[in-house]
């Protein structure tokens, strides 16, 4: 499905909606966390995290093969999300 849009859609709305998921994605972290690994150490909930983003990386490879390419051929990268500089807890998201 996500090959799909990424091959018939033009490179800025694949990069927009790559954008837009990745933050909704980042804005999760902390409610699934809380949800499912309330009883688990500092340790554990960041495993849990990067197997939650492992697939969440595999769903949205093509688009994140896009970018790439696209970066490399026109300089366009996609935005990084900010960070507050408070937060302690570090993001191991597909962010490129």
């Amino acid at each position: 499905m996500v090959d799909s849009f990424t091959r018939t859609q033009p490179k800025e709305v694949s990069i927009n909606g790559y954008n837009m998921i990745n933050a909704e994605f980042i804005a999760l972290k902390d409610p699934v966390l809380n949800h499912f690994t309330s009883n688990f150490s500092d340790k554990e909930r960041e495993k849990f995290w990067h197997e939650i983003t492992m697939v969440f990386s595999y769903f949205l490879q093509p688009i994140s093969d896009l970018i790439r390419i696209a970066s490399q051929q026109t300089n366009i990268l996609p935005k990084q999300p900010q960070r507050d500089c408070n937060q302690k807890q570090k993001f191991n998201g597909p962010t490129l």
